[in-house]
């Protein structure tokens, strides 16, 4: 991550006086990687909690903390209290990705998106420096990180975004602000939680929310479902497949 200054970081999460304002030099939700001038930002697993970190960070020179509730040996200054740290996760990334302008693949799809994410990465990597998701982190954590790795260097990335219920990649795709999108299919992961095919359908459409009018959006042709989709009417549809005569 470059340095960016505290006050376009947290634009829409805290005010910072323009005298106050600081450099910060990382984002960090893991307590055992905490560095002078980072932003901690406080999760509750299944195992911890990071707001029993948090004063820790400050003890480590944290430039500020982000979470959900005051925390003991947290001064106010430092405190980004929000009502979700996952959301205001995704708002610091689109804040950092607002300083760059690569060209920005956003991949979403039920199955097949790490296999497509590499495809991409292959290619572009061989007309200059490329960042792409690592592993299948891809969600309101993973995304962000992938984001905060923007440079001044980078001509391309490759974004990968999943979800687990309506909003999420809507979230992510606006922080992110594909330049192209890609969907590789429709099928019954989540099911559980959207109830139906059409409801991940939707789901996956939300991907373009955050592309500019024109851009194109790559879509699998032998998918039935994408196949009859009503795509919004500002992305330009580029169809693939192998079996759809059309």
């Amino acid at each position: 991550m470059q340095k960016i200054s505290a006050r376009a970081l947290l634009a829409g999460l805290k005010e910072i006086p323009e005298g106050e304002d600081t450099q910060v030099t990382t984002v960090v939700t893991d307590s055992r990687r905490l560095l002078p001038g980072c932003v901690f930002v406080c999760f509750k697993g299944a195992r911890a909690d990071g707001h029993d970190f948090a004063a820790l960070a400050i003890q480590r020179e944290a430039a500020f903390v982000v979470a959900e509730h005051p925390v003991e040996g947290v001064p106010e200054k430092q405190l980004v209290l929000v009502d979700s740290t996952l959301h205001a996760m995704v708002t610091m990334a689109a804040n950092y990705r607002a300083q760059f302008s690569p060209v920005v693949v956003g991949v979403t799809g039920s199955v097949g998106k790490t296999t497509t994410k590499e495809f991409c990465y292959a290619v572009f990597s061989d007309f200059g420096e490329t960042l792409k998701t690592e592993g299948n982190q891809n969600n309101e954590i993973g995304m962000p990180n992938t984001l905060f790795r923007l440079e001044d260097s980078t001509r391309y990335a490759v974004v990968e975004m999943g979800m687990s219920a309506l909003g999420e990649i809507s979230r992510l795709t606006r922080a992110a602000r594909p330049s192209v999108g890609i969907i590789t299919c429709i099928g019954v992961s989540h099911l559980e939680h959207l109830g139906s095919r059409e409801n991940i359908l939707k789901a996956k459409l939300e991907l373009c929310e955050g592309m500019e009018p024109g851009s194109p959006l790559v879509l699998n042709a032998d998918d039935e479902y994408l196949w009859g989709a009503q795509l919004p009417g500002h992305v330009r549809p580029v169809w693939v497949g192998l079996e759809n005569q059309k």
